[in-house]
């Protein structure tokens, strides 16, 4: 299924900074507006917010596990630089990724 298919290669390329519509939808073989139609049709909302959530939530992971810094959990993640990646993680959770980790605590304990 096309939907299949596309969260696949989402899934697959998350942590390129270069994943793009442009890039999903020719890989795909369809056009980007055919693209962001049929996946807000089918999941919701559009490609872009999922694209983003994903990446939201796989740094969320790595703010939990490891002491990696903020810059390179951003990289990891597929941002070009950390102050994107910082007002992102802040619109979508409501807190900075350093205060975040700091409630989260590594191992259940609070801190850095």
């Amino acid at each position: 299924m096309l939907r299949d298919e596309v969260i696949q290669y989402i899934n697959d390329n998350l942590t390129d900074v270069e994943l793009s519509l442009q890039k999903i939808a020719n890989h795909i073989g369809i056009t980007v507006p055919y693209l962001s139609s049929y996946f807000k049709e089918q999941i919701g909302y559009p490609p872009i917010k999922y694209i983003s959530q994903q990446r939201i939530d796989l740094s969320k992971q790595l703010l939990r596990s490891t002491d990696a810094k903020i810059s390179e959990i951003s990289e990891k993640v597929g941002y070009i630089n950390s102050t994107s990646f910082i007002r992102m993680f802040k619109s979508y959770e409501g807190i900075t990724p350093q205060h975040f980790r700091f409630i989260s605590g590594k191992n259940g304990e609070a801190g850095e």
